[in-house]
């Protein structure tokens, strides 16, 4: 859990909307929906070098692939895209 300081001599709806961030971030947090990736064509994915770690989603193959820093491989098989 985050915490937010405020000053003990600011005025309550300061206090108050602290506690407000702080409950918003921690249910963010701790929410365990699905992430939607991006979606890319083939033809027309971003620069691997840039994402590194990150994953999107193939529409062409219908498939998942992560950068590895030097291409877009797919998950399942590690080829590359």
């Amino acid at each position: 859990m985050i915490q937010i300081q405020v000053d003990a001599n600011a005025p309550s709806w300061a206090h108050h909307m602290a506690r407000t961030i702080e409950q918003a971030v921690s249910q963010a947090l701790n929410q365990q929906s699905p992430r939607r990736l991006p979606k890319y064509a083939s033809a027309a994915l971003p620069d691997a070098s840039r994402f590194e770690g990150h994953q999107i989603y193939v529409t062409t193959t219908n498939r998942v692939a992560y950068s590895d820093g030097t291409d877009w491989r797919y998950q399942s098989d590690e080829a590359t895209v």
